[in-house]
């Protein structure tokens, strides 16, 4: 009998999630050198690999440039991994003679990696040697958007450890992704940490599941300098911060370039779509719909007609709903 795509891809986090909890029982019995010769494999595959996954990623997902994609997954792998390989993580960190204490390492167990569309190859090679690092297993759901490059990184990842002693299963990935998939492992009880990278409602869902969770929503948040300002290294920063990888940082917006702010950073010379580029000679046009003000509103002197029939994010006069405010604080937050 077929089971329908949901039921098997709640099937498959299942059986992923027994098979990290076995692994990582042996893996807790490796010591730190172990530990640190698998993550080293696993940082120089992924060093060796950076620039066709970083192709990968963009022919298949369309944002950023390559170019900076590869930067990216030089950042997830080898800086990561400089910065962390000096730290003990495994066994007794320290010990107090005098109030006779001791710090120990332990593993969470198994951690649930979600991974975004807009960063997979270079989130997913991060998000695995920290958790190696640890001790700890680690289930990767992927985004649908970035199937392939995810799986492709995987791979490599997979393929580094095993030679270099890791045990079976430790790094796994859900090959049928689905809402129901990520949902069952976030809120398994063997799940030890949440990494969630993502969109606000998957964060949010990542917080409320019940367990452990590290959760980072959408980037690129606006800049503003003050007009007092003297240095100009800080408008240089921002404008190679806005440039770079097209300003894709996290949870896209659209594609082809469009950043979490919603922003379209277009090559030099190219023109944004459906709009035309108008000099300050030139005259403007009229707006499309010219906006009136709402009869059942016009004493709030700030809702407007726009001519567009009421729809899920509109009220019944065509004027989109506006959170509920008392004494300051917001009530709810619709989307619109």
């Amino acid at each position: 009998m077929e089971f329908d795509r949901d039921l098997r891809s709640i099937q498959e986090a299942r059986d992923l999630m027994r098979n990290a909890v076995a692994a990582q029982k042996q893996f807790a019995e490796f010591d730190q050198t172990q530990v640190d010769r698998i993550c080293e494999a696993m940082c120089a595959a992924c060093m060796a690999n950076a620039e066709p996954l970083a192709k990968m990623a963009n022919e298949e997902t369309g944002f950023g440039r390559w170019e900076d994609k590869v930067l990216k997954n030089q950042l997830g792998s080898k800086i990561v991994w400089d910065s962390i390989k000096e730290m003990k993580t495994i066994g007794v960190l320290a010990e107090d003679p005098v109030s006779k204490t001791m710090d120990v390492a332990v593993p969470v167990g198994v951690v649930v990696a979600l991974i975004p569309s807009t960063n997979p190859t270079s989130t997913v090679m991060y998000k695995t040697l920290i958790s190696l690092k640890a001790g700890n297993a680690i289930v990767i759901s992927p985004h649908p958007g970035a199937m392939n490059c995810i799986l492709a990184t995987v791979k490599v990842l997979q393929d580094a450890a095993k030679k270099a002693g890791a045990p079976d299963h430790l790094i796994q990935v859900v090959e049928t992704p689905s809402k129901q998939s990520t949902e069952t492992l976030m809120k398994h009880p063997d799940t030890g940490m949440i990494l969630a990278t993502g969109g606000e409602a998957m964060v949010r869902a990542a917080y409320s599941s019940g367990n452990p969770a590290l959760g980072v929503g959408p980037g690129n948040g606006p800049c503003f300098i003050e007009k007092t300002a003297r240095d100009l290294r800080q408008r240089h920063h921002l404008c190679l911060r806005a440039v770079h990888h097209r300003g894709a940082v996290l949870e896209g917006r659209g594609r082809r370039g469009t950043g979490a702010s919603g922003r379209l950073l277009h090559d030099e010379g190219r023109k944004r779509p459906g709009r035309e580029v108008h000099h300050e000679s030139q005259q403007h046009h009229e707006p499309r719909h010219r906006r009136k003000r709402c009869p059942a509103h016009r004493r709030h002197g700030r809702h407007y007609h726009t001519g567009r029939h009421p729809g899920p994010a509109h009220g019944a006069h065509g004027h989109r709903e506006r959170p509920a405010v008392q004494q300051g604080k917001t009530l709810s937050h619709p989307r619109v």
